[in-house]
């Protein structure tokens, strides 16, 4: 099964050639801007970049590429995938989500340590594990370093998300994190597995309003 899985992904890598690219540049660009100011223009160019990932994902990587040896996984994560994207697509117009980057300390901190993680280290790391070029995973081009950092910008955006949203990328990333580390042996999906988890605790800690556990973070402003 690992070596079907590692095959499927050098099939789809090199099928959207050179898409990885273009998807990784202007993920990168969404996020400067975000650091740059969170105006409506930008929210709404990030809601329509991670909608546009995910309904990719649920089609191209699910339906075009898939493997004889996954097609039932496929076809179920595929369609959690469109839903995915289609709240992200609703968002833009319900603007139930305002991303912007904390001002308290410890959260942008681990926001920014999940950024650099999702674009660097996460590539780096399983490069140099051995895993070919041809079949690293990149933001934009695949689901775990992708859901890394919209669980970055989302968690540390909360309670102003789509909670629904939030929920259900948090636990498809909680889960594909423990399967990826169990069956396939990458171990950098457990910083997805913790992302996921993270979701979960900063939306149930700023929807109660208890801010307590950041009080000892805060400076003024």
């Amino acid at each position: 099964m690992t070596a079907v899985f590692w095959q499927y992904m050098e099939n789809y890598n090199r099928g959207i050639f050179p898409m990885q690219a273009v998807f990784l540049i202007i993920a990168a660009m969404l996020v400067a801007s975000l650091y740059l100011g969170n105006g409506p223009v930008v929210n709404r160019l990030i809601k329509s970049y991670f909608a546009f990932i995910y309904i990719w994902f649920g089609v191209v990587l699910c339906i075009v590429f898939i493997p004889d040896e996954f097609i039932i996984s496929n076809l179920i994560m595929g369609l959690i995938y469109l839903v995915i994207g289609v709240l992200f697509f609703l968002d833009i117009f319900n603007q139930k989500t305002v991303f912007t980057i904390s001002r308290n300390p410890a959260i942008k901190w681990v926001t920014l340590f999940l950024i650099i993680f999702s674009f660097a280290f996460f590539p780096l790391i399983n490069y140099l594990n051995g895993i070919p070029a041809a079949r690293l995973p990149l933001v934009g081009s695949l689901f775990c370093p992708t859901s890394i950092l919209a669980l970055a910008l989302f968690a540390g955006s909360a309670p102003d998300v789509d909670k629904k949203n939030l929920i259900l990328l948090s636990c498809l990333s909680i889960y594909t994190g423990i399967v990826a580390l169990i069956l396939f042996k990458i171990y950098t999906d457990g910083v997805l597995m913790l992302a996921g988890l993270y979701g979960l605790f900063m939306l149930y800690i700023r929807r109660r309003g208890n801010t307590a556990f950041f009080s000892s973070f805060e400076k003024e402003v």
